[in-house]
């Protein structure tokens, strides 16, 4: 009888989906070219000071200090694939938003960000099948951006580590300004 209730109810995913795709509207214009490459240039040296500062962490920084001490070469290698992966001119060609908070932002990077926020970052292939699927209920979206999505994540992931790693480490400034899509309530940055 439980297992019967709880099938009625709406998957959270998909309703943050419909949700983020009701308040998108997007824009004729196209992204400026040259954003994501300016933030990811920043990257590496933003690395080495974090990787200096994980070298003596605090008490509560210590497991984050660990992680990137173990895997900042998956945070250098996902800055390659976005790099290979995001051409300037494909880029030119994603729908942008516009209206306050989301102007100029590619509709998919805000896609990403609603996904991560809405999954509390444990994303998982179903999981992104379903946001999507939700989300294009109200709005399909373009072949490129369904194939920039994997990119997105891997640009908003970014975005996200390093503005967690700002709170812990406050001393290490973040490569750059986060991206004014985020959702509402988001506790990133």
């Amino acid at each position: 009888m439980i297992a019967q209730v709880k099938d009625l109810q709406p998957d959270p995913l998909a309703v943050a989906a419909r949700d983020l795709q009701g308040r998108h509207a997007v824009s004729t214009h196209r992204p400026r070219p040259g954003a994501p490459w300016s933030r990811l240039r920043r990257i590496s040296s933003w690395l080495h000071r974090a990787r200096a500062a994980a070298a003596n962490p605090s008490p509560e920084a210590t497991k984050a200090a660990e992680w990137l001490l173990d895997n900042d070469y998956q945070v250098q290698r996902a800055v390659v694939q976005i790099e290979q992966d995001l051409p300037t001119g494909f880029y030119k060609r994603l729908p942008i938003l516009k209206g306050p908070g989301d102007e100029g932002v590619p509709r998919i990077l805000a896609i990403a960000y609603g996904l991560l926020h809405t999954s509390h970052l444990q994303l998982s292939l179903m999981t992104a099948v379903r946001f999507v699927q939700a989300y294009q209920q109200g709005a399909p979206l373009t072949i490129a951006e369904l194939w920039a999505l994997p990119t997105m994540l891997r640009l908003a992931c970014l975005e996200v580590l390093t503005c967690g790693w700002t709170r812990l480490f406050p001393n290490v400034e973040p490569p750059f300004a986060p991206t004014r899509q985020r959702p509402a309530g988001s506790e990133w940055c």
